[in-house]
């Protein structure tokens, strides 16, 4: 499912910028340098804040991979030894744009798939009738498969741009349709990264999209749905709107750029030493508290930041989305 969240999150990225490109009065350079500043200030911040608690030198990796025995956590062993100041602060000053990974807080490697779809569908929104952005959006991604430069995340920002067009539609249609939907998308988002076993139910999906050299579109195409049904989902919008979730809603990029430091540090010392329940209650607590803190000092500000820079109001409905 871990692709899954990563490809749900582009696609709605996709649907949130479409929404604010085509609502924007703001010129397109400010556009982007906000934009840019947007996602490059916290993610600096959190990749310094990692380096900080890697080179505490208390987290348990090792023991933690020996225990569960586990081919991602043993990939992941050197953070025992702490990470490089120089790299980190290089880091920090946005060459995780450019290189598309981070050594010191892994999971911001979608950072340079955001600011190349955002930019790409801020670009889009400047041209003025729907007809054109709809062949501009098949053109790009089209260019994306020529040149083999990871058209499977492309691709959840152009249907995010899809699905947004196609809005109105979408949403008054029957929830007997929005179940499905999200059925099919949660099916097709667990679809196992490796070969799955004869017995398993995605035995024949997996065999049939590696076949047609589709596997990685599979995800994707999850996602879409998964959004689609969602949006036309009546029970599901109202849902969102209740005060859980807006706080969700809040703190979401927050708690995607602190969990994984966090995750390595202290999870795998409290798990070596309690167990996996007690180490993952101490985790979800410190991880909330943790992301509250830098939603509150570091994540609202920036947007604030961001906002004039643009001289656009507070866009209440969606302004804690990070395409906001």
């Amino acid at each position: 499912m871990a692709l899954l969240r990563s490809m749900f999150f582009f696609v709605l990225s996709g649907y949130v910028i479409a929404w604010s490109a085509d609502k924007s009065n703001s010129s397109f350079v400010n556009t982007i340098i906000s934009r840019v500043l947007r996602l490059a200030i916290p993610s600096a911040i959190s990749k310094i804040m990692a380096a900080a608690l890697f080179n505490l030198s208390i987290s348990n990796v090792t023991a933690s991979a020996d225990l569960v025995n586990h081919w991602w956590i043993k990939n992941l062993l050197t953070y025992d030894k702490g990470v490089g100041w120089g790299s980190t602060l290089q880091e920090a000053a946005g060459t995780f744009f450019w290189s598309g990974q981070s050594v010191n807080n892994a999971v911001l490697w979608t950072m340079q798939r955001e600011l190349v779809g955002s930019v790409a569908i801020y670009a889009l929104f400047t041209m003025k009738t729907g007809l054109f952005r709809l062949v501009a959006c098949v053109a790009v991604f089209y260019l994306t498969v020529i040149a083999n430069f990871d058209p499977w995340y492309y691709i959840c920002f152009l249907n995010g741009v899809l699905i947004y067009f196609a809005r109105d539609i979408i949403s008054i249609l029957s929830p007997r349709v929005s179940t499905p939907l999200i059925v099919i998308g949660v099916f097709l988002g667990g679809k196992p990264f490796f070969p799955p076993p004869g017995e398993s139910v995605y035995y024949w999906p997996y065999a049939a999209s590696s076949y047609l050299g589709l596997s990685m579109y599979v995800w994707p195409l999850g996602a879409t749905f998964l959004l689609a049904g969602s949006i036309s989902s009546e029970t599901f919008r109202l849902l969102l709107l209740k005060k859980p979730f807006v706080f969700l809603g809040r703190i979401s990029f927050s708690l995607y750029l602190v969990h994984f430091p966090l995750m390595l540090v202290f999870m795998t010392n409290w798990f070596v030493k309690y167990g996996f329940w007690p180490a993952s209650f101490l985790y979800m607590i410190l991880m909330f508290v943790l992301a509250f803190a830098f939603t509150v000092f570091v994540d609202e500000p920036t947007v604030a930041l961001c906002r004039r820079l643009r001289g656009r109001p507070r866009l209440a409905s969606i302004a804690a989305a990070p395409g906001s």
